[in-house]
């Protein structure tokens, strides 16, 4: 009866969601190293709870092992941070530059005593660098110096320095040592 004010029905209704993955946020920041430091660990971050991988793009300044890098040669490239998929989360990129210093080189020179009448003598140096040795005695009334070897002209004391070149991983380096000229013993002899 359409004056009855009682209605009643039943709708059944489906509403289905769909769970959207987003793209994560990864930060991944440049990194500049010295040629000579250790092995150093990549880190990134980001939204996503995906296990990172990493590249790089040129394997003579750097390697990758998982995420420990080992430096090879100055220089700059790109690493790149692949981020795998997680639950909520799409797979994502990231990438930065890696840039490798030149580092000061490491030279051993030490003092070197000697005694007026000894022969003459070379000049050597050690050193982390390839770039070549130079020489120089400040005081030649102790020594002069022929590309590296050395005559004894009296004694005392002079300051000797090394200059090294620059080669491709290192900067120039300089170092000093010191050269003391003893006086020598008298022979005496009785006939």
């Amino acid at each position: 009866d359409p004056t009855n004010s009682t209605f009643s029905s039943t709708v059944n209704t489906q509403i289905t969601f769909t769970q959207v993955k987003i793209d994560p946020v990864i930060a991944f920041e440049n990194v500049t190293k010295v040629y000579d430091e250790n092995d150093f660990n990549l880190s990134a971050t980001s939204s996503s709870t995906g296990v990172f991988s990493y590249t790089i793009s040129n394997t003579s300044i750097a390697q990758v092992n998982g995420s420990t890098v080992t430096i090879g040669s100055v220089g700059a490239t790109t690493v790149t941070v692949n981020q795998a998929a997680d639950s909520k989360n799409n797979a994502g990129l990231a990438s930065m530059t890696l840039t490798v210093i030149k580092a000061n080189p490491i030279i051993i020179f030490n003092d070197i005593t000697k005694n007026y009448e000894d022969p003459d003598f070379n000049l050597s140096a050690t050193s982390s660098s390839t770039g070549a040795f130079t020489f120089i005695v400040s005081n030649t009334e102790i020594g002069t110096l022929s590309v590296t070897s050395v005559s004894i002209n009296g004694v005392g004391a002079s300051i000797v320095t090394v200059n090294q070149a620059a080669d491709s991983n290192y900067n120039s380096g300089i170092a000093t040592m010191t050269l003391t000229v003893n006086k020598s013993n008298q022979a005496i002899s009785f006939l």
